[in-house]
């Protein structure tokens, strides 16, 4: 510890959001502040740390106080986790230096009373503080990989999936296991069409999508085969595939 601060923090700092209140409203962030300082770590908070300006404070934070881990506590992650990792990168700060704690979600609106979710934003910010301790930066790796892709079934969703891949430009395997592709669509009479708001023939929509399937020159169509073997890791992927008798 150092001057009653965790060793490895001195240049970390929490910023919290009001979120319009949605936090505000339901999180003491006065006390927050006090207690979080009280253990010497600096604590910013703003309306709407997602807005322009907000955003403009947290870096003038990172880069005046020379910042190397920050912790922001706002809505969920999967709301503006990107914006604030863009926001912290862009002054040169690593992105495994950012934690995220959802003080909207898993605390004001879920907690009925203040004293409960003023408790549960600071256990949050805390073990997010904890975490940032022993981080080590994240490098950016570049993987040279294959243009290629392996749909398995050839059912409506299999072929849709192959045309997709294939009309953008990637070489593409559709692989069925049985004589044709189709699947369980093929065997129906009729179907709803969601353009014609009416029942129609089922192959008359899923014929001209096979007779593409079968024309276009970045689709390989492999029927009779199943995949047998799976390794590798994304953009540089091994499949074995097993062609199956015909008379099976």
């Amino acid at each position: 510890m150092t001057d009653g601060k965790t060793e490895g923090l001195d240049k970390a700092a929490v910023f919290i959001c009001h979120c319009s209140g949605n936090i505000s409203e339901h999180v003491d962030i006065d006390t927050v502040k006090k207690t979080l300082k009280a253990g010497g770590v600096s604590v910013f908070d703003y309306e709407y740390l997602c807005s322009s300006q907000g955003q403009a404070l947290i870096k003038n934070k990172i880069l005046e106080g020379h910042l190397d881990r920050i912790v922001i506590g706002s809505c969920t992650p999967s709301k503006h986790g990107t914006l604030f990792k863009k926001c912290i990168q862009e002054t040169g700060l690593n992105r495994a230096g950012l934690e995220i704690a959802n003080l909207r979600e898993q605390c004001a609106w879920v907690h009925p009373d203040r004293s409960g979710a003023t408790d549960k934003a600071l256990s949050l910010l805390k073990a997010k503080l904890k975490r940032l301790e022993n981080i080590e930066p994240l490098e950016e790796i570049k993987v040279d990989i294959t243009q290629q892709a392996l749909v398995i079934g050839g059912g409506i969703a299999g072929i849709t999936a192959a045309l997709n891949l294939a009309d953008n430009g990637i070489s593409t395997f559709l692989v069925e296991k049985d004589s044709s592709i189709g699947g369980q669509m093929a065997k129906i009479g009729k179907i709803f069409s969601p353009d014609k708001l009416a029942e129609e023939c089922a192959m008359c929509s899923l014929s001209p999508l096979m007779n593409e399937v079968a024309a276009h020159p970045k689709i390989t169509l492999l029927t009779w085969t199943e995949v047998e073997n799976l390794s590798g890791s994304a953009g540089n992927f091994t499949v074995r595939l097993k062609k199956r008798n015909r008379d099976m």
